[in-house]
């Protein structure tokens, strides 16, 4: 390894850091993700989706669904709201995991936008997946069925969309506080190179 790329590589604490950031990003696509599971085990299991009840050793997919769905419906709910507070505890280990400005503020633009949408974006991949034969939107359109159970939470998930309004500007207003605090960070770094600069 040369010089140059030992000095561009991570540390390894900021690996460590970077790990505990994509736990935590991943956070608000876990229903999402558990609900994908489902779908791939029903499909697997030779279950339709929108077909009639089915159930795997004695337990009912249908209503394990149906809880994934309403859990993904509630994360979507929450983090579009709070995702700017969220975002702001995220910048911590942002800002740890990276060390350029550049890094850090690219790193943290991919994470507001995360916060708030994460959920959202992750809970359509599932319906998707789960729930093609559904559709879902603002208007509602009364129950879907999925492995055979009634449900309506694809339905609070795109209704969830609108929380936008609120959760992108506060993540917005932390994303432009913190890039203040890098820029200022990186200048006063350049102020010391400039004043001391590195022995030869």
């Amino acid at each position: 390894m040369s010089a140059l790329d030992a000095t561009h590589a991570p540390k390894p604490r900021r690996l460590k850091w970077r790990l505990v950031l994509l736990r935590l990003l991943l956070v608000p696509a876990i229903p999402a993700i558990f609900l994908l599971i489902v779908s791939s085990y029903g499909k697997i299991a030779g279950c339709d989706p929108a077909g009639v009840a089915c159930v795997i050793g004695g337990r009912s997919l249908g209503d394990t669904a149906k809880r994934a769905l309403d859990a993904a419906a509630a994360f979507a709910s929450f983090f579009v709201f709070i995702g700017g507070f969220w975002f702001a505890f995220a910048l911590i280990f942002v800002h740890r995991s990276f060390a350029g400005a550049g890094g850090r503020l690219l790193a943290a633009l991919f994470t507001a936008g995360w916060s708030v949408l994460g959920a959202i974006i992750m809970g359509f991949v599932a319906l998707a997946s789960i729930a093609p034969h559904c559709s879902f939107n603002e208007g509602g359109v009364g129950t879907c069925r999925i492995f055979g159970i009634a449900t309506q939470s694809g339905h609070h998930i795109g209704t969830a969309i609108w929380g936008v309004m609120i959760g992108i500007p506060v993540a917005a207003l932390v994303f432009i506080v913190y890039a203040a605090i890098v820029a200022i960070i990186a200048n006063k770094t350049k102020q010391k190179t400039l004043t001391f600069p590195p022995r030869g």
